[in-house]
């Protein structure tokens, strides 16, 4: 957990100096010497890798650290009402996660105001800030939106990526796809960043992502699938694993409800396709 490799992280030392390199992001690298749990000094340079907006979010005098630990304790506060969500971001290990400074609390906190807090204009302009921020980001709202077919939504948000990106695209074009696109900390020569291999695993803080979606839109999810719309797939999936489908058997059938119920819908949206096909 406090290991050399992502608990000695540079975030809460890299992301409010990243600064020093605006208006050209991502062209050349931030040089950097810092000191992490008494161990050091660190020496690196490293490129930007994040979208334009995420360094101007800082308290400036305040250690980074206390930005993503006070984001993390705000998101809690936001979500108090949701029991299970709150018992998934309140976990000691994504607190740590916090205090260790990792810049994820940032914007995560935005888009909790974007789907939780904040309706209306309010919640349309901390969704654009959202999209300026971190590329996880991105692909959270962008995929909320697709599935819940409001297409228009998902290219709009698309729309906003590729605006935030023009500027420092038509002032370093290498650079942003580099290190904007691929998630590349490193030089250019360095291939895709560690978001898309096997590297992914060593970076405990990606992990923190899922278990905010799960968080905050697990409980809408699950609420659906008990809707009436699922009464087919319920009865069905409550056959095949010998579970028995009434109300006070709930807790036993949540176990299978978010994986077993939708597969049965797909297979039988695929079978009706199919049928329509011939």
């Amino acid at each position: 957990m406090t290991g050399y490799h992502n608990g000695l992280t540079d975030e809460p030392y890299a992301t409010p100096q990243f600064l020093q390199l605006w208006p050209n992001l991502y062209a050349t690298p931030l040089h950097l010497s810092y000191y992490q749990y008494g161990s050091g000094p660190h020496v690196e340079s490293v490129y930007y890798p994040y979208l334009p907006f995420l360094p101007w979010l800082q308290i400036p005098g305040l250690d980074y650290r206390w930005v993503a630990f006070g984001s993390w304790l705000l998101i809690l506060l936001l979500i108090r009402r949701n029991g299970s969500g709150l018992t998934l971001l309140a976990s000691p290990w994504v607190g740590f996660l916090a205090a260790s400074g990792f810049n994820d609390f940032v914007p995560l906190l935005v888009l909790t105001l974007t789907f939780v807090s904040l309706t209306g204009w309010p919640s349309r302009v901390a969704e654009i800030l959202a999209l300026g921020l971190k590329q996880f980001s991105n692909v959270v709202v962008v995929a909320y939106y697709l599935v819940r077919r409001q297409w228009w939504e998902a290219l709009f948000a698309t729309g906003v990526t590729v605006a935030v990106l023009i500027p420092f695209a038509l002032l370093d074009a290498s650079g942003v796809w580099c290190h904007a696109v691929l998630l590349q900390s490193a030089s250019c020569g360095s291939g895709p960043g560690p978001a898309y291999g096997a590297a992914f695993l060593g970076h405990l803080n990606y992990f923190v992502w899922p278990i905010f979606v799960f968080a905050i839109f697990g409980p809408r999810y699950a609420a659906i699938l008990r809707g009436p719309g699922y009464e087919r797939e319920r009865a069905e999936a409550a056959s095949i694993l010998g579970v028995p489908n009434g109300r006070d058997d709930r807790k036993r059938r949540d176990g299978f409800l978010l994986v077993l119920v939708p597969l049965l819908r797909f297979r039988r949206y695929f079978r009706a396709s199919g049928r329509e096909r011939r």
